[in-house]
């Protein structure tokens, strides 16, 4: 009896020594399951992610940010390679050349996140979009050419100072369009989207008795465009591509005269009447075709960024804005849309013709602003060489 008792004592006490270990392997155990599997913690919050990774949503949200950057930069990367090799070579690629300055901006930040999370190679295509760029808009930002002194360049002709707007056809603040007009009081007027309406308004203002010249005045009005001018207008020309109206008019400057090539381009879309691509087709080369010094100037419904606005580049014009070093200025939409600013409207200049300012007005009414600009002529840089422009229709050369 006393040796079953003994026994018995035995089996109790080794079974407590043992129960220490055992509830350790538990609390072991325990540990290693919520280390492996962070669900909740008794705090009802998520716990800090392991060491191996994120957690599955915020691994899922930097994947799609991952995919998105490289969606973009090669979007970016596609469309700045149909600029260089099929510049505008479709109403769609036009439209977006147009925002040049914009469409590009994400590239930056795709370039950035890049390079910081070490992804080289995305790095290196945005890279490359950033490049292609700021090569673009880096004439937008050149500061102004300096004007030579008259004794530098020779006889000089008298300063003159135009004033073109389009001012909208159905524009309901006319009134205060043309007050601006009166309070700039410019040697010559340009008007397009002018309808006769305008014309009789016009004609009934006080200062329009100081303008002598122009279309309606000494010359047949045809609608769509007016000059109007305190100096002799000795000669007008009109061409009509595609049914627009381009008008010339030799403005007497001293003793020389000025040739002013008014136009009002077709929008670059598929739209009845808005044949973009044939009307510079006719348009560049009776550009090309005019001597002396001239101006061109309009609503060219393309930007600085527009495969017309190189050809004319690149054939001898200069941009008067970017000679004054404000390439960077807008016209359009003038607060009467919702859409990025950008400059539609532009001015011209052969190698015979000086900037001295260029601005841009208020234009109350119109969705451009006008362009107010002093130029003059320097006598002894005038020549009877053409403009060597270039065309092969919407795929014009880019040689």
């Amino acid at each position: 009896m006393e040796q079953q008792r003994s026994t018995d004592r035995l089996e109790i006490s080794s079974r407590e020594g043992s129960q220490p270990a055992v509830v350790s392997q538990l609390v072991e155990k325990t540990a290693r399951l919520a280390h492996e599997n962070p669900v909740v913690s008794h705090h009802g919050s998520s716990p800090p992610p392991g060491r191996h990774g994120f957690p599955r949503l915020l691994r899922a949200a930097w994947w799609t940010s991952y995919a998105a950057a490289w969606c973009g930069a090669l979007g970016l990367a596609a469309l700045a390679l149909l600029r260089i090799f099929y510049h505008d070579g479709t109403y769609l690629l036009t439209c977006i050349n147009a925002f040049t300055f914009y469409a590009y901006l994400p590239a930056y930040v795709v370039l950035i996140w890049a390079t910081r999370k070490r992804r080289w190679a995305l790095a290196a295509l945005s890279c490359f979009v950033a490049l292609c760029h700021l090569v673009w808009v880096a004439a937008d930002f050149t500061p102004a050419r300096a004007l030579e002194p008259s004794s530098a360049i020779g006889d000089v002709s008298p300063v003159i100072k135009v004033f073109y707007a389009n001012v909208s056809a159905y524009n309901k603040e006319h009134l205060d369009l043309l007050a601006e007009v009166a309070r700039e009081d410019p040697d010559v007027i340009v008007l397009v989207e002018y309808r006769r309406w305008w014309q009789v308004i016009v004609m009934s203002l006080p200062f329009a008795k100081k303008y002598h010249y122009g279309t309606g005045i000494t010359q047949e009005f045809l609608g769509e465009m007016a000059v109007f001018s305190k100096l002799p207008i000795t000669n007008v020309e009109r061409h009509w591509p595609t049914g627009r109206q381009i008008c010339l008019v030799d403005v007497q400057v001293g003793t020389e005269p000025l040739r002013l090539f008014c136009l009002h381009s077709p929008r670059p879309m598929q739209l009845s009447g808005h044949a973009y691509f044939e009307y510079w087709d006719e348009t560049l080369p009776l550009v090309g075709a005019q001597r002396g010094p001239l101006v061109v100037v309009g609503d060219f419904n393309a930007t600085q960024h527009s495969n017309v606005h190189r050809q004319l580049i690149a054939g001898g014009m200069r941009s008067a804005h970017v000679d004054r070093g404000s390439g960077y200025a807008t016209s359009w939409p003038n607060w009467q849309f919702l859409a990025p600013p950008i400059r539609i409207d532009h001015a011209l200049l052969s190698p015979e013709v000086e900037c001295l300012s260029i601005r841009e007005g208020e234009g109350r009414g119109s969705d451009h602003r006008p362009l107010i600009f002093d130029v003059r002529i320097r006598r002894k840089a005038s020549s009877e060489s053409g403009r060597d422009l270039k065309v092969s229709g919407r795929r014009a050369e880019r040689s």
